[in-house]
């Protein structure tokens, strides 16, 4: 396994801490072996996943469904190596960069939604950025660059710009309707002000 094995020994302090040693080796030792088979998808696997999952569904819930089974996590991850070109360095503080846009992002009181609406802003803001960086380098290239070339990243960035814009007004919209509306009579006319703090 890989960086799975840090995960793995905080969920099992939390969801299996009534096993005696014995048992929890026995744990980490089957862990290991379902884990291996089911990325390999060996004959088999699906069924002892299966049966694994029911037998311990909080560390198959925290473990496997976040990391594999998150179509969100996937799609981070792949615009991250993406984007980061086989750099370690570049990787690594693009992830920092992720997580501390989404901090910012952040509102006190936020949904799942509004959590999901903000992750993929992130990742919209990412895309621009990287588009931008590419475009660019192929404008400042000593090659120069093709009209063909030109035309194609400028409306890739336009297209993902407008991504981006769409993201975040789902993520306003969706905000804006959570807000309570406060009704006021003033001189017996009703005024419907909406609450513009949290």
């Amino acid at each position: 396994m890989t960086d799975d094995d840090e995960i793995v020994s905080d969920t099992e302090q939390k969801a299996l801490c009534g096993m005696t040693a014995a048992e929890h080796e026995a744990f980490k030792e089957q862990f290991g072996k379902v884990y291996e088979d089911a990325s390999k998808s060996l004959p088999g696997s699906r069924e002892a996943l299966q049966k694994f999952s029911s037998k311990y569904p909080t560390v198959v819930g925290t473990l496997l469904v976040r990391d594999f089974g998150n179509a969100a996590s996937q799609a981070e991850n792949a615009l991250v190596a993406y984007t980061s070109r086989g750099s370690v360095l570049r990787d690594e503080t693009t992830r920092i960069w992720l997580k501390e846009t989404r901090a910012g992002l952040a509102e006190p009181g936020d949904t799942a939604l509004e959590d999901m609406l903000a992750h993929r802003v992130s990742l919209c803001w990412l895309a621009v950025n990287d588009a931008e960086n590419v475009r660019a380098h192929r404008w400042n290239s000593t090659d120069g660059i093709t009209h063909e070339a030109a035309d194609f990243w400028d409306r890739r960035l336009s297209r993902l710009n407008a991504d981006l814009f769409k993201a975040t007004r789902a993520l306003a919209t969706v905000r804006k309707l959570r807000r309570p509306v406060v009704q006021v009579n003033v001189a017996e006319q009703q005024v419907n002000v909406g609450n513009l703090t949290r």
